[in-house]
């Protein structure tokens, strides 16, 4: 990344601003928006598409919302107000991009795999213009401290963690980030899985082990499931760990989209 730094500040001069045309009315925006998540959002955390486009203006109420207010409040709730974002701002580009087949196919400027989806498009918030990467590791990831924050951010791809149906809010923040990390770990798509009897993990505990084992205290990946799984993986994982250490085994990575695959759950 810091070879990368020189071209980032080229492609800063190039972004594509994403505004929402729709005037946000403070009153009733956040109600909304997390009506609209129940709607389209399945209960396994996956998206229907169709239903949030043929309903979609409480999403651009949404990130009109946020252009225009500033960040106060504690730090539980401005933490809760740029997931939301990060999240909002991933459904709305899936929208504004003709809802791509994976966010890889997203066109950008520099040579790299996502760039048009993470790296060109930009969206105000806190009055500045963030891209998606600077929010998730600038404005969530090393401002929160918290390994638990991978389970609650979702890329818009059908390997990434499962999408909250509904916001997250500065008071229930705490439990809501354990009922991420819960749900993610147990998801044997997206989490950890049992595989021809061996586990095998999500390669985002791969990609951030620095943070799943600073930030957690924890010495493997494996104490860090442990703390979320349901039996039967839960007795896998201690088994790995004392057999193995907590050797990892990822599964790759599925970029495409998150579409549901079926009706979202009433």
């Amino acid at each position: 990344m810091i070879r990368l730094l020189p071209a980032f500040l080229v492609l800063a001069a190039c972004r594509t601003p994403m505004d929402s045309p729709v005037a946000a009315s403070p009153k009733g925006v956040w109600i909304d928006y997390d009506s609209l998540l129940k709607d389209v959002v399945d209960e396994r955390g996956y998206v229907d598409y169709d239903a949030l486009e043929a309903d979609r203006e409480p999403l651009d109420a949404m990130v009109r919302y946020f252009a225009e207010r500033r960040l106060f409040g504690s730090a539980d709730e401005r933490g809760a107000i740029w997931l939301n974002a990060y999240n909002a701002f991933v459904l709305f580009s899936v929208l504004e991009n003709g809802r791509p087949d994976s966010v890889k196919d997203v066109d950008g400027w520099l040579p790299i795999d996502g760039a048009g989806f993470f790296l060109d498009q930009s969206y105000a918030i806190d009055a500045n213009h963030y891209n998606l990467w600077e929010i998730e590791h600038e404005r969530i990831r090393l401002r929160r401290l918290d390994y638990r924050i991978h389970g609650a951010l979702n890329c818009g791809s059908m390997s990434c963690p499962p999408l909250r149906r509904g916001i997250f809010t500065g008071d229930r923040l705490n439990r809501q980030l354990d009922g991420q990390m819960r749900a993610w770990v147990n998801d044997p798509d997206r989490g950890v899985r049992i595989e021809d009897g061996k586990l095998l993990f999500s390669p985002l505990f791969e990609w951030y082990a620095d943070d799943f084992s600073r930030w957690s205290g924890a010495l493997s990946p494996c104490v860090v499931a442990l703390q979320y799984a349901d039996e039967p993986l839960n007795a896998a994982l201690r088994d790995h760990e004392i057999e193995t250490g907590c050797a990892m085994e990822t599964f790759e990575y599925d970029w495409s989209l998150n579409v549901s695959p079926g009706p979202a759950a009433p």
